[in-house]
């Protein structure tokens, strides 16, 4: 995590404030942010889009001192404990949330939060699928899909109303849903479009922690997410070939599978996930553009330039100024 999005975090909020020396609940809901129609039949306080603020991801910070009562919401949920822990009720059943856990609530899933202490931090990711790039996800047609039905409203007897993965870094998603909260309370140029990709690159991953716990995903399915795993993992040395014979695939085969679910060649993810970690470092480090373009992986300084500048509109040069 970043730190200056730590110190944010740490930081008491006017509510933790109050809740800190009242021990009740100050976090009150805003009248317009309660859909009526379903709060009444569901007898209990139902969310709607108030907090997404014209945006298509709201992200905040769950506070401390107070618990919260239960509720639930038009659109899915992530938490995410980025350290200590917290006590959570969902759909009737009590779990406990230590660092590092994820948890996804589906719509409709009525959950209540125990009170936070001081050193405990939860942070909320509030979406709707359709307002994302899950273009991976809306074309997988299988109801084998765990994740899929999960998104899709399609949810059976057997598929829960949350997920759960208890440690994050096991299933190395901690890099990805930290770097969705630092371009979200940093908000950089271009941040709300990163956002939107890590989203999709962390629900893929989801599907794969998932999966250990279930065989009913197709093989090209499994293949893709493999791929883009392998993208996300090993952006600066791996190529078609390289993921073909690791995978032990015809490179045609790899290519046209990929582009068939993702809408996007393997060379054209391969170069954002480049040039997304190019920007972080020109961000966060100090490093010249030169080490920078060869540490995450292109090897041609003209290509990299045009690329960059293709994709942010502005030069490396000018978004390090602009920082």
């Amino acid at each position: 995590m970043d730190i200056r999005v730590m110190e944010q975090l740490l930081e008491l909020t006017d509510v933790e404030k109050r809740q800190k020396n009242e021990l009740r609940t100050s976090d009150k809901i805003p009248p317009d942010a309660i859909d009526p129609f379903s709060s009444s039949s569901e007898k209990a306080p139902v969310l709607n889009d108030y907090f997404f603020r014209n945006k298509s991801i709201y992200i905040s910070k769950h506070n401390r001192f107070a618990p919260y009562p239960l509720h639930s919401h038009l659109f899915f949920e992530i938490n995410y404990v980025v350290q200590g822990s917290v006590g959570e009720t969902v759909a009737g059943k009590k779990v406990v949330l230590n660092q590092g856990a994820i948890l996804l609530i589906d719509t409709g899933t009525k959950h209540a939060l125990d009170a936070l202490g001081k050193n405990d931090i939860l942070v909320n990711i509030l979406f709707h699928d359709q307002n994302i790039s899950l273009d991976f996800l809306k074309k997988i047609k299988s109801s084998k899909s765990v994740l899929y039905n999960f998104l899709g409203h399609q949810t059976t007897s057997e598929t829960p109303p949350f997920m759960l993965v208890k440690n994050a870094h096991s299933h190395n998603l901690q890099n990805t849903i930290e770097q969705i909260i630092n371009e979200y309370y940093l908000n950089l140029d271009y941040s709300d479009s990163i956002i939107e990709y890590e989203l999709s690159i962390l629900l893929l991953k989801l599907i794969r922690s998932y999966q250990m716990k279930s065989t009913n995903v197709s093989a090209p399915q499994q293949v893709v997410i493999d791929m883009l795993t392998e993208i996300k993992e090993n952006y600066a040395h791996t190529s078609l070939k390289e993921v073909a014979s690791k995978f032990s695939y015809s490179k045609n085969y790899l290519s046209n599978l990929f582009k068939q679910k993702t809408q996007q060649t393997f060379s054209e993810a391969l170069t954002k996930e480049r040039l997304l970690r190019a920007q972080d470092l020109l961000h966060n480090s100090n490093m010249s553009i030169d080490e920078i373009y060869t540490k995450v992986g292109f090897s041609n300084k003209t290509f990299f330039y045009r690329k960059f500048e293709d994709y942010f509109e502005m030069t490396p040069s000018k978004m390090r100024t602009a920082w």
